[in-house]
């Protein structure tokens, strides 16, 4: 959840989540979502379509990275380095081995790649000239195994 009322990045994860969280976008904010997962595409500006799924298996070998993607894409728009980024999943998943940290790191380059192909669009060329990303909602379903408001 987002600590205040409007945000300039949703991730969504599902199509609920876009309904129930678009409302709070800044008037220059984006959604960035993967259309085939989905299975719907917008065609607003605030929409931006990146293959988090795809560019997963492709790249890191398992669609379960396709948060590791989400995620390369949001820290791009952050102004953050790619090397920020890689220094926290090295850190993350250092006790699942080198294979692991190797398929995240390679999974989370595509979607700062796709972030910044994107950015020719005018809207988020707008956000990310205008000022820093501040507030950052990744909407996904609830309840979700690994979302923290779950309790065991």
């Amino acid at each position: 959840m987002a600590p205040k009322d409007a945000v300039d990045i949703i991730v969504a994860l599902d199509k609920e989540s876009i309904r129930l969280h678009e409302h709070e976008l800044t008037p220059r904010g984006q959604i960035i979502y993967d259309a085939d997962t989905l299975k719907e595409k917008h065609d607003k500006p605030a929409f931006l379509d990146i293959p988090f799924s795809r560019l997963a298996t492709e790249h890191g070998g398992d669609k379960i990275m396709a948060n590791t993607v989400a995620t390369g894409a949001v820290l791009a728009c952050s102004a953050w380095t790619s090397g920020i980024l890689l220094g926290i999943i090295d850190e993350t998943f250092r006790k699942k081995g080198e294979k692991v940290i190797t398929a995240n790191r390679n999974a989370a380059l595509p979607g700062t790649i796709m972030r910044s192909r994107a950015a020719s669009n005018a809207t988020l060329q707008s956000l990310l000239t205008k000022r820093p990303v501040r507030t950052c909602l990744w909407a996904a379903p609830r309840p979700s195994p690994w979302a923290p408001w779950r309790r065991a």
